[in-house]
């Protein structure tokens, strides 16, 4: 109840719409068949959009043009569903086509004269519901005969009589008086306006400002520069890193003075004690 039955609810639908559909079938189907037109130009795009019209009344009327019947299809679907429930009614008559009808075990009045019924569903369709029916087949009345004009056939061709006529290209069509919409003027506000002036003269610095404008010198990032080899000439990579003229390493031996004398250090130095033997210790007693 919070979302507003009254403009959902077939309770609260008016009586003689004859449409008993609750949904947004024809705004999708558009919304589908005009998506690549979409994405053109205002003009284009509603060109396009009329020769879609054009081509699908061209398609609808010779659809209904080749119909034979009274009524639509639709109609003889919606009857051939409700039939099924309208040969299982048991049917009381009354005075002036007023007839009682039961079916599974509810009961509902029907007026074929006025062409209600109490259930609703004749009053909104346009087409008997399936206690009418049910009463039409047991006292042999054509239930053609009671369905809302709406759904005749002469009505649907009618609705294509008119089609959309063809155009010329733009440069032909008819130019009017009319101007192109634009955006309105800005208001004038009241008071005096306001007049930039530029200043012809320079503005006196402060005793913490330096005399001289700053400048901010552009350096190039590491990113910027073109690295050149020394040794080959080619760019992309240094003489360290150089392929075609590679450099030997040599290792560095460090050479360490103790006073007079220099001994070299060794690159790998040996963690473990030397092995010391019964000879080297020394006992004093």
């Amino acid at each position: 109840m919070k979302k507003k039955p009254e403009t959902w609810s077939r309770a609260f639908f008016k009586l003689g719409s004859n449409c008993e559909d609750v949904d947004n079938n024809a705004t999708k189907s558009f919304n589908a068949s005009i998506t690549k037109a979409r994405a053109k130009a205002m003009i284009p795009m509603l060109e396009t959009i009329r020769r879609q019209a054009m081509h699908q009344m061209v398609k609808r009327q010779n659809k209904s043009k080749n119909h034979e019947g009274r009524f639509t299809k639709y109609v003889a679907k919606i009857l051939a569903e409700q039939k099924k429930d309208a040969n299982k009614c048991d049917t009381t008559p009354a005075t002036h086509g007023v007839y009682e009808v039961m079916l599974y075990g509810n009961k509902n009045s029907v007026n074929t004269k006025r062409r209600t019924c109490t259930c609703g569903k004749w009053q909104i369709s346009g087409i008997p519901c399936e206690h009418a029916y049910g009463a039409m087949i047991d006292y042999d009345m054509n239930v053609e005969d009671y369905v809302s004009g709406f759904f005749s056939t002469d009505l649907w061709r009618d609705n294509y009589e008119q089609s959309i006529h063809p155009m010329r290209r733009p440069r032909f069509w008819m130019t009017s008086m009319y101007r192109l919409v634009t955006a309105p003027p800005e208001p004038i506000l009241p008071g005096k306006k306001k007049i930039n002036r530029q200043k012809t003269y320079q503005r006196i610095k402060g005793k913490q400002e330096s005399p001289k404008k700053k400048t901010i010198k552009e350096t190039l990032g590491r990113k910027g520069r073109i690295i050149r080899c020394s040794s080959c000439g080619e760019t992309g990579h240094n003489a360290a890193g150089c392929k075609k003229y590679p450099k030997e390493k040599t290792k560095i031996q460090r050479t360490t003075e103790v006073g007079s004398s220099s001994y070299q250090v060794p690159d790998t130095i040996s963690l473990t004690q030397p092995s010391q033997t019964s000879t080297d210790m020394v006992v004093y007693e």
